[in-house]
């Protein structure tokens, strides 16, 4: 071999060494790069989607359904992606796939905003009882998994987490003939309160749950309750009732915490009084979910929740899932007895009542029953003795009230000279939902201008909205808002008779006007300033509503927040109450401006709004700047936070409206809406010259904003 051949060999080898080293360190890099996505990348499709790169989220989740083929929550996202991408035939394809898999939360399927555009298909139905169905069969066994058994005047016990880390919850629950009891210690290595605790620090929420008929999965009638230390105080709170958000303050807690120990003790009692109409002696049977939120040093939470339900704490969603909560007497129970009338809102004068008592010995006593008109009058009465046996003993009465007129009655029971109930309930004899629709027939005969044809939209507003409530009344429902709605109809339908118009006088309309959408009535609120004028010119105050709570208070509370006692207040109500003020929303409001405009003689126009309404003010003050002459923003960001889309985005919307001032007052605590968003759009708005006012509330949470004399005094410089 000659030196030249060798050479060649030797670099031959060399260049072979150094594909094989390069192939190798690109296959050991490519693997490297999937690997790492695979670990990675679940945190960047998350961010993705929440930045509305919904192409970019598509690349990412297949990329990681290569790797966890059968990951149902991969399937569900994408079911969102291809959904938001008009990409029907691929969403519904995905959304098999989920269920096939394990995915079963037909709500979802049902109500998610991103899902427009496959809902009405066919095929969705079927997938989403599919779904049901499944998640009926695993409810099943997880609810026997869950089960509590109580026992009158007795602790049960159960854990929450467990002995190894923290948080780790003792709870456990009683109930005697007052009320329901919780107890819990906590043990945690850290106890943050705060605005909204039992969300966002640390805190209880517990959903309790009134099941129908048929209702074993879930219910729609529930009671969500929040407990927590709020700077210090204990603090409960009505959440949510059966799917609208009041955050109301009850009954608060007793919580004693122990910082050297790492415990907090809770005691909480919800009396049975405020969790009507669910009656445990005639009941037997409820449902319950707890869940401790523990917020960390940084902010981030840790969950333990009794029972799994992704929509345990949803705005959006009115159904909640519950563990099955039994009532029994015990060795302690002592004599105690409760009634139910067939119904509460009857049409003929005679009331049925049964009764259920519990004698802890056999006896002999006596049962007397009366019922009364409201001016105290006997209508009825009987008196019965009766031998007990112990335990359990049903009753069941008729009672004929004869020829008394329609009104409100009280039933008024006593046993044993001792114990007492009663319960009110209403008579009415006709239709009234026909009656007041044939005297909107007469009305509508009388002329067409603007203030009589919204006074009869919003006349068959009440009457579609009292016809729904007649469908789901509930025997033990309180009948009062039913007949407090006959009342207003009638008086209302009496004035537009006489005046022309439900809107001649001071005070708080509940109004609607007929979308030009769909031709729905979509309701709003509206506060005429009092000794008002139709002829007089007056400012108009647009106040949009945050998530999950209608218009209503928002629109009681402006005339003092806004300075607008001699002013219009509006409140539009948002389609499902959670949609951010666009689609349809967003084109009935100002449709609805443009209403008041005929019917009132409207000069300037302030638009105000909290939360997911400071959204919706950023949003239609920059898409539609010439509606506005000043705007108030609350605690709100400037993009969707529910959907994400460029066209949502206010960032890239800038450039309209910069006559228009505007205050913005956001909390540096907030731990709802972080004010890093505001903070960054106002600047963005000052640099492209707005005349923005800015109010940093220094330790201010989502809601605490105390800054009323700060907004007067910017109305008086910028609008008055």
């Amino acid at each position: 071999m000659n030196k030249s051949a060798g050479n060649m060999k030797i670099v031959g080898v060399v260049i072979v060494l150094c594909i094989a080293i390069v192939a190798t360190k690109t296959w050991m890099d490519h693997s490297q790069r999937v690997d790492g996505n695979v670990e990675a990348t679940h945190g960047q499709l998350d961010s993705l989607i929440h930045e509305g790169k919904y192409s970019e989220a598509m690349e990412v989740a297949e990329l990681l359904l290569n790797d966890e083929p059968d990951d149902p929550e991969l399937h569900r996202i994408l079911t969102y992606l291809h959904s938001m991408m008009g990409e029907t035939e691929k969403a519904l394809y995905s959304l098999e796939e989920a269920i096939d898999n394990g995915f079963d939360d037909y709500l979802w399927m049902s109500s998610s905003p991103g899902l427009e555009s496959i809902q009405d298909y066919p095929r969705t139905v079927e997938l989403i009882q599919e779904a049901y169905s499944r998640l009926e069969e695993r409810m099943a066994v997880l609810q026997g998994e869950k089960e509590i058994h109580l026992r009158e005047g007795e602790w049960t016990g159960i854990r929450l987490g467990n002995d190894v880390e923290y948080p780790f919850i003792d709870a456990s629950l009683s109930f005697d003939t007052k009320a329901l009891m919780v107890r819990a210690t906590v043990r945690d290595l850290h106890f943050r309160d705060g605005e909204r605790s039992w969300r966002y620090g640390d805190g209880f929420l517990i959903n309790f749950v009134i099941p129908g008929e048929g209702e074993t999965v879930d219910a729609g009638r529930f009671y969500e309750l929040g407990f927590s230390l709020q700077n210090g105080v204990p603090v409960g709170v009505l959440v949510n009732l059966h799917g609208v958000a009041y955050l109301d303050n009850i009954q608060p807690p007793t919580i004693e915490v122990d910082e050297e120990s790492h415990t907090a003790n809770y005691t909480i009692t919800l009396p049975w009084t405020f969790l009507q109409p669910f009656r445990p002696l005639l009941d037997g049977r409820a449902g319950i979910n707890i869940r401790y939120t523990s917020a960390g040093d940084e902010g981030a939470r840790k969950l333990l929740t009794w029972l799994q339900d992704p929509h345990i704490d949803s705005e959006q969603v009115d159904r909640r899932r519950f563990a099955p909560l039994y009532f029994d007497t015990s060795e302690s129970s002592e004599l105690q007895f409760s009634g139910e009338l067939g119904s509460r809102l009857i049409d003929q004068p005679v009331v049925e009542i049964a009764y259920t008592i519990y004698s802890p010995v056999e006896m002999a006593t006596t049962f007397e029953i009366t019922v009364r008109a409201t001016d105290y009058t006997v209508v009825a009465e009987s008196s019965t003795p009766l031998t007990l046996r112990q335990g359990r003993n049903e009753l069941r009465e008729t009672l004929d009230l004869g020829e008394s007129p329609e009104g409100f009655f009280t039933a008024r029971a006593i046993l044993n000279d001792s114990l007492s109930w009663s319960e009110s309930f209403y008579m009415c004899y006709y239709d009234l939902v026909t009656s007041f629709e044939e005297d909107i027939s007469i009305l509508q005969e009388t002329g067409d201008g603007p203030l009589l044809r919204n006074s009869i939209e919003s006349l068959k507003y009440r009457i579609d909205t009292l016809r729904g409530s007649l469908a789901s009344y509930r025997r033990r429902d309180n009948p009062r808002p039913i007949v407090d709605t006959f009342v207003e109809l009638t008086s209302l339908i009496s004035r537009c008779g006489a005046e022309g118009s439900i809107f001649n006088v001071g005070g708080y309309v509940l109004a609607a006007f007929e979308s030009p959408i769909d031709g729905s009535l979509q309701p709003y609120s509206l506060m005429l300033p009092s000794g008002f004028d139709e002829s007089e010119t007056y400012d108009l105050v647009v106040v949009l509503h945050g998530s999950g709570v209608d218009e209503i208070d928002s629109v009681r509370e402006a005339q003092s927040k806004y300075n607008a006692r001699e002013r219009i207040v509006v409140g539009p109500r948002g389609r499902g109450l959670s949609d951010f003020w666009v689609g349809d929303t967003e084109k009935d409001t100002i449709h609805l401006l443009g209403v008041l405009d005929d019917m009132f003689h409207i000069d300037r126009t302030l638009l105000a709004g909290f939360s997911m309404g400071g959204y919706g003010c950023w949003r239609l003050s920059l898409l539609h700047p010439e509606c506005f002459d000043a705007v108030i923003v609350g605690s709100g960001i400037p993009y969707n936070a529910r959907m994400n889309l460029p066209e949502y985005d206010m960032r890239d919307k800038i450039g309209a409206g910069k006559d228009t001032p505007y205050l913005v007052v956001h909390g540096t605590d907030d731990q709802s809406i972080d004010i890093e968003h505001t903070d960054e759009f106002v600047n963005l708005l000052e640099e492209s010259g707005y005349d923005v006012t800015y109010i940093r509330v220094e330790g201010g949470g989502h809601a605490d904003l105390s800054v009323t004399a700060d907004v007067y005094q910017w109305l008086r410089e910028k609008f008055d």
